[in-house]
């Protein structure tokens, strides 16, 4: 179908979950006038730091994307610029929150 999605969850052995009710971050590329264009995500590392009492966690990853229309000449779609891209997430109570400095961020890969 032309989509790769990847995605970052937690795991709680003391309550396990279906991994993708677990999710904190998508990566999702796709190339496809039917979904809107050529989108290019990946996630490279992940980071654990531990400040105080608070647990961070940083995420490095890459994001482009193109949006076309629908009458673009699906033959030669364009790659898409990538950048490189940090989100943060804390640990607050048993759940990753985004921090609100990353969170325009984090919309790129569908966080909220």
């Amino acid at each position: 179908m032309g989509r790769n999605i990847h995605g970052l969850y937690t795991v709680d052995f003391l309550n396990p979950k279906f991994a993708w009710r677990s999710v904190v971050l998508t990566a999702d590329s796709y190339s496809s006038l039917l979904i809107g264009g050529v989108q290019t995500q990946s996630i490279d590392r992940v980071q654990f730091d531990e400040t105080g009492q608070k647990v961070l966690v940083r995420v490095y990853a890459r994001h482009g994307r193109i949006q076309l229309r629908p009458d673009y000449d699906s033959e030669h779609l364009p790659k898409p610029k990538v950048s490189n891209c940090e989100v943060d997430f804390r640990l607050e109570g048993e759940t990753f929150k985004v921090t609100p400095e990353s969170a325009v961020t984090a919309r790129l890969f569908g966080v909220d």
